[in-house]
């Protein structure tokens, strides 16, 4: 019998990634990280008709 795993996370846990993911943007491009830039949804799939 396999039982299902259990995670535990926490909302600063995921700050914390964020956070460390920004700071090697930073550090690697010397750019600062926007989150405004990026999609609130999903990225779009490319349709059959616009691939070559």
């Amino acid at each position: 019998m396999c039982g299902g795993a259990e995670v535990h996370t926490s909302l600063l846990d995921g700050m914390i990634a964020s956070q460390l993911q920004e700071a090697t943007y930073w550090l690697n491009t010397g750019r600062e990280f926007k989150w405004g830039y990026f999609p609130l949804g999903a990225p779009r799939r490319a349709s059959a008709s616009t691939t070559t």
